[in-house]
């Protein structure tokens, strides 16, 4: 994705200078997943944040036997960003719930971005 793409694509990085975005092309992985395949498994938490570019993901508790359906989140957004930010729980799975394609950043470099 060109860096103009990005900043319009996706509201978390709107106000982002043009040099921190082109740098986030630079480091970030362009990854595809599959209908019901999983993208943050529960034990992966903290560990990426991906921005969806097309396709529809489903964020999931599955703290109790029965699996709670928390967000459907579709292009334009990003999951993962909590458990970097908040170490959120780690009951917590996000499943592709179509043909997903997302750009992948390393919680390491995320945070560079924030700061």
């Amino acid at each position: 994705m060109e860096t103009q793409e990005i900043s319009e694509h996706f509201p978390l990085l709107h106000n982002l200078n043009s040099e921190t975005v082109e740098w986030l092309a630079s480091i970030a992985e362009k990854d595809n997943y599959s209908k019901g395949e999983i993208i943050i498994p529960e034990d992966s938490w903290g560990k990426a944040v991906y921005f969806i570019i097309s396709g529809w993901v489903k964020v999931e508790n599955i703290y109790t036997q029965e699996n709670i359906t928390i967000e459907i989140i579709g292009r334009g957004g990003c999951v993962g960003e909590a458990g970097i930010l908040d170490g959120i729980d780690d009951n917590i799975r996000v499943t592709a719930i179509s043909e997903v394609e997302v750009l992948a950043v390393s919680a390491q470099r995320f945070i560079q971005i924030l700061f």
